[in-house]
């Protein structure tokens, strides 16, 4: 019996092995045509009234038409998030299912290069595929897909650059110059986890001398050389952006956007900091209205400043799906924290005694678990829901599987058993949360994942490249809405959306002269109200689609409540014309009032 068990484990030893060996040698590629059928199984749905799709290729539209971004509208995000659109609807002209297609190609190089970097770090292909299967599964909001793929970038090039071995100083300051580029793209993609990440990298360049023996002098002059190119890199990577933004005429909008985020920054964490330590405020929603909140994803969580609230797992009486979403939530503030200490506990004494091998598994732990914490604040501070949630998991999985990894290894060194307890007890928590996250994930339309297209079957077409797969029930609705507004304006008219709907301009081809396409109750101050009225008096927009849908998953979010001065203004002087999917409704100038109406 026991030479029977010993056969049968060393024969799944063996089969084990050659798994391995084979995703060594095909892993990548295999990941790589598994990302290629998955989105091409539902490439043509996923077309939603909100949402960057359509702000993406407006604004795009609007700078290949001669706009220029941050200074004639607001963009939000940094130029590289939009230029790579305007080059391709340069080629193409205006196209969403291109855009579609672009954006599935950039979550599937966040997969890939999440499974490149787990794969580099631990040396285990499985483990690097399992990593890179969930990236591909749940890719995060479809026309986001910016987000993971910066963050893992960020994680990859400051390990390969002052963490990991290069193999000779001349080879690791090349990594350290690709360091500056990676980093110059992730701030022309998106600022705010720019800064964050930039901590990171102040903080690897001086610790980078410290920790092995003898040599100090010879570490201090690589990372000097090495942090001297990677800033030549980072300012050569953004020195076409700032000629450019010059020629155009925005310039210094351009390149003051940087200390006005850094600021903005600052001050919105120390918002959550206040918030955090002082005590709670009751919420202003009457408990008629609270009562009556359904227990789904858009349930009301008491939320503050008009936002959703965190939601709490012990709190919570509604479907199974919750409980996962709030654990999926709270698990990295539990493992977030082991993660940092570990990698402190690490850091400290391998500095003292010039330990190299546990200094770099320490300094693996905390990059990497620093790089995804950039992308913690967009939701446990900003905006706890899916797409936000998803965003920082995308970073997390292949930090958190880095991280557990390192932690063992850095307890088989120790040899003590209780490092091993705690090692174990990490590696539990990270598969605890992969399990968690693929529950809470992988059915929300807003993970990105194929659950997205579920009963999406019908196909729909509009103008400038929408050839998109609707639900049967909503075709109607979505060719009502096109038709409407197709009628009431004419090409070279207006079409402005409140609070943020600007699909509608795109798949009907009618620009806006909004400098900002989104409002909400949370972000219009009180000035607000008067000036869009003005705006809207002196422009005489042909068409205004109003949607009034619970935008932050609270009632006060509702258009009609916050904005019922704006509203007010928008009946008094225009013409209701439509009203779609029970919460668009359409208004037209009086005088393009006539024709098709909406029955």
């Amino acid at each position: 019996m026991i030479e029977a068990a010993r056969v049968w484990w060393s024969l799944g030893r063996t089969k084990w092995a050659g798994v391995e060996s084979f995703l060594r040698r095909r892993g990548f590629w295999l990941l790589a045509a598994f990302a290629a059928i998955y989105y091409a199984a539902y490439h043509t749905t996923g077309l939603a009234l909100s949402g960057e799709q359509g702000s993406n290729a407006l604004i795009a539209m609007r700078i290949l038409g001669g706009e220029r971004p941050i200074a004639d509208m607001f963009i939000g995000y940094n130029l590289l998030w939009f230029y790579p659109l305007v080059w391709l609807f340069s080629l193409l002209g205006p196209h969403w299912l291109a855009m579609r297609i672009y954006f599935a190609v950039l979550a599937a190089a966040a997969a890939l290069l999440g499974y490149a970097l787990v794969r580099r770090v631990t040396g285990q292909a499985w483990l690097a595929m399992v990593t890179g299967v969930f990236m591909v599964l749940m890719p995060g909001a479809i026309f986001r897909n910016y987000m993971g793929l910066i963050g893992v970038l960020s994680a990859t090039v400051l390990l390969r650059g002052y963490v990991l071995d290069a193999g000779g100083p001349r080879r690791q300051i090349a990594w350290m110059a690709a360091a500056g580029a990676g980093l110059a793209v992730c701030f022309l993609v998106r600022v705010e986890p720019g800064l964050l990440i930039a901590v990171v990298w102040a903080g690897l360049v001086v610790l980078y001398p410290f920790g092995s023996r003898g040599e100090f002098a010879a570490r201090l002059r690589t990372v000097l050389f090495g942090t001297a190119a990677a800033l030549a890199a980072f300012a050569a990577v953004h020195a076409p952006f700032v000629i450019h933004a010059y020629q155009r005429g925005f310039g210094p909008e351009f390149t003051g956007q940087y200390a006005q985020f850094a600021y903005m920054l600052g001050d919105e964490l120390q918002r959550e900091a206040d918030h955090w330590t002082s005590p709670p405020v009751p919420s202003a929603v009457p408990p008629t209205e609270t009562a009556t909140a359904k227990p789904a994803e858009s349930a009301e969580f008491g939320g503050r400043d008009g936002r959703r609230a965190l939601p709490s797992p012990w709190s919570i009486a509604g479907p199974r799906g919750l409980y996962f979403f709030a654990a999926a939530i709270w698990l990295p503030v539990l493992l977030v924290p082991l993660f940092v200490l570990i990698g402190i506990f690490l850091l400290l004494p391998a500095l003292a005694r010039g330990d190299a091998e546990r200094k770099t598994l320490a300094l693996v732990i905390l990059t990497t678990t620093g790089c995804a914490l950039a992308f913690f604040p967009q939701y446990f501070f900003f905006r706890p829901d899916t797409t936000h949630l998803n965003e920082f998991l995308l970073v997390f999985w292949p930090a958190s599987v880095c991280s557990a990894w390192a932690a063992w290894r850095a307890a088989g060194l120790s040899g003590s058993r209780a490092c091993r307890t705690v090692s174990w007890l990490l590696i539990a928590l990270t598969a605890l949360q992969f399990m968690v996250s693929f529950n809470a994930l992988f059915n929300r339309e807003a993970s990105g994942s194929i659950r997205s297209a579920r009963g999406m079957d019908t196909p729909f077409r509009a103008l400038n490249g929408v050839q998109a797969k609707v639900k049967k029930d909503e075709l109607a609705d979505w060719e009502g809405l096109r038709d409407t507004v197709l009628a009431h304006a004419d090409p070279g008219d207006f079409v402005i959306t409140y609070p943020y709907v600007p699909i509608v301009n795109v798949m009907c081809d009618r620009m806006t002269y909004q400098r900002r396409l989104y409002a909400d109750n949370a972000t219009a101050g009180p000035e607000f109200f008067a000036a869009e009225a003005a705006l809207i008096d002196r422009h005489r927009p042909a068409v205004i689609v109003v949607n009034n849908r619970a935008i932050n998953k609270t009632e006060e979010s509702r258009f009609r409540r916050w904005a019922a001065p704006l509203q007010a203004h928008i009946d008094a002087n225009y013409v209701p014309v439509g009203e779609y999917f029970g919460e668009i409704a359409v208004y037209a100038r009086p005088d393009k009032a006539p024709g098709p109406r909406n029955e």
